[in-house]
């Protein structure tokens, strides 16, 4: 696969957010961002437009699954993180996104290839049953001959 504009558009948001994380703890003045709870608000809103724009491609089931419960807990401690305002969970919201972004972006790339998906459990062979003495090893059974006793005729 190869890297699209949706990528490059998604990779700028969480840049940004970054950014934003990165400024306020150097106490870079920022517009609007008054505390540390606003910091993850950023964050939490720049991810979720990243997310949104770089839509869900990856193929790899257990991958897919990992980033949503990846993208539930981010967003909980998202939240978690407006409410207390702490610099611990601001700290843990922005390495998350940056994991969700970097894992995406290595799926769409190729890096982490898609999985064969069967169809069911996987099915071994049939194989013939041991031949008994006397049994008739062709494959097909005499109906007098059959072991199972609810199917005489």
């Amino acid at each position: 696969m190869r890297l699209t504009w949706r990528d490059a558009v998604a990779t700028l948001l969480v840049g940004a957010a970054t950014a934003v994380y990165v400024c306020y703890m150097m106490t870079v003045p920022m517009p609007m961002i008054i505390d540390w709870g606003d910091v993850a608000a950023a964050g939490l809103l720049l991810g979720f437009v990243a997310c949104v724009i770089d839509e869900w491609t990856v193929k790899h089931a257990v991958l897919v699954r990992t980033l949503s419960a990846l993208s539930v807990s981010t967003l909980c401690v998202g939240i978690a993180a407006m409410a207390t305002e702490s610099v611990l969970l601001v700290s843990v919201v922005v390495a998350m996104l940056v994991t969700l972004w970097a894992v995406t972006t290595l799926a769409h790339a190729g890096v982490i290839a898609p999985r064969a998906r069967s169809a069911g459990p996987r099915r071994h062979a049939a194989r013939p049953p041991f031949p008994v003495a006397g049994q008739d090893t062709s494959g097909t059974q005499h109906p007098s001959r059959d072991s199972r006793p609810w199917r005489q005729p």
